[in-house]
């Protein structure tokens, strides 16, 4: 069964990305009827890298989407711990593209639903051939290890829409 998980920016729902196991108990427990709790707390997983730094250069969207969410997709799907860079999405090589798409000189921050695209059409590297530095604007390498299934838009306040991505 697919399950999904969600990012979200400003308030608002922007992304349900395609995951391999990743609540499965919510599904289950909607199946059952039994409530849910209001949130889960995915640090204790086992699947998400260790925390990074972006330092000075506008690269958030690179780190969350790229770093935290593509690492933890293919950690949970293969089951490992992220714990070296060849195992870490690259966000210096998901800023790079970025960066390729929409240049701004490395000044300025990016948007999640080129991420988004990039990460479906392209790929990244892992950390250990394409490792961040927040003084250098990297090239784009041409690796494609890290990557996710798609996304969608839903708005936060439709219960319904939510559920159904669920």
């Amino acid at each position: 069964i697919a399950t999904r998980i969600e990012i979200a920016e400003r308030g608002e729902a922007l992304a349900i990305i395609e995951a391999t196991r990743l609540g499965d108990l919510y599904l289950e427990a909607l199946r059952d009827g039994t409530s849910l709790p209001p949130a889960i707390d995915l640090r204790t997983s086992g699947f998400l890298p260790p925390v990074g730094n972006q330092g000075q250069q506008p690269s958030c969207v690179a780190w969350a989407l790229g770093y935290a969410s593509a690492t933890f997709l293919a950690a949970q799907k293969s089951s490992f711990e992220p714990s070296t860079a060849a195992m870490q999405a690259s966000p210096a090589d998901l800023y790079a593209k970025l960066q390729a798409l929409r240049p701004t000189g490395c000044r300025d921050g990016t948007l999640l639903t080129d991420a988004f695209d990039i990460l479906i059409r392209d790929k990244v590297a892992n950390m250990e051939i394409a490792p961040y530095s927040d003084s250098m604007c990297a090239a784009p390498r041409t690796n494609r290890q890290f990557g996710v299934v798609g996304y969608r838009r839903i708005e936060t306040g439709n219960t319904q829409a939510i559920k159904t991505a669920l």
